[in-house]
């Protein structure tokens, strides 16, 4: 419908509407108000039944909470002895075991001590040949003592050494030294000495536990055997050729 249409259907219908009488317009007018008091009333009274809803409901709650509690509790009671049952099942054969394995630990202990009270007299036995053996060794090996004379040299004797022998026979002189000692550092003691005062070196003879070297210089012969004895000690015999007497010997033979 255009504009125009509108206002000429308006302008037909407005003398219609003044024909209308009075009452009927207050017939209307009451038939609407009692539907908008119908409309309230409807309203106020939805409202009052929802409030009463609430209200029993809020009323109610805590008896349906503690019904349902009662019945949580109730089938808690029922459960809790068949889960302890079930749960002794379960633990009885681990008891079980562990009460083995508790008397195989008192046996393994009880084995033990026997076998320490077996032991005893073991340990007594290797504690009394311990504190036997100085006693041993000290009557096995002799006391030294150190003996009248004099250290032919050149070399000084090594420390800790004592004179145990001098021997001398006109134009040859013996001196031997004993101690407790390392043999390789008696040997360099030695060997290092006569080298620094220059004296010519020859080996003999040598062993494990013997070596014998003889050194010379301007005439002069030395003869030295060091011997590795038991009980860690070592044994230096030196015998000296005075040196007229190896300058003699040194000569070769004049022919006749």
């Amino acid at each position: 419908m255009n504009k125009l249409g509108a206002f000429d259907y308006a302008a037909k219908l407005g003398p219609r509407i003044r024909q209308v009488r009075r009452k009927t317009w207050i017939m209307i007018g009451l038939g609407l108000f009692a539907t908008f008091a119908l409309a309230i009333w409807c309203t106020v009274v939805l409202v009052g039944w929802l409030w009463g809803q609430t209200q029993t409901l809020a009323s109610g709650a805590p008896n349906l909470i503690r019904d349902a509690a009662n019945a949580v509790l109730a089938d808690a009671k029922v459960l809790v002895p068949d889960a302890k049952q079930a749960l002794d099942g379960l633990a009885a054969p681990a008891v079980a075991e562990a009460k083995q394995a508790l008397a195989k630990a008192e046996q393994a202990l009880a084995a033990v001590a026997q076998a320490n009270q077996t032991l005893d007299p073991v340990s007594e036995g290797k504690q009394a040949l311990a504190a036997l053996i100085p006693s041993v060794l000290g009557t096995s090996i002799p006391a030294v003592r150190e003996v009248s004379g004099s250290d032919l040299g050149p070399v000084p004797r090594f420390p800790g050494m004592q004179r145990t022998r001098w021997e001398q026979n006109g134009t040859n002189a013996t001196v031997e030294f004993e101690g407790r000692a390392n043999f390789l550092d008696v040997l360099d003691h030695y060997r290092s000495g006569m080298a620094k005062l220059g004296y010519s070196e020859a080996v003999r003879a040598a062993s494990a536990k013997m070596e014998s070297h003889e050194y010379t210089r301007n005439g002069e012969r030395i003869q030295m055997e060091l011997s590795q004895l038991t009980a860690g000690r070592v044994k230096v015999r030196i015998d000296a050729l005075r040196a007229e007497r190896a300058s003699a010997e040194l000569e070769p033979p004049k022919n006749p």
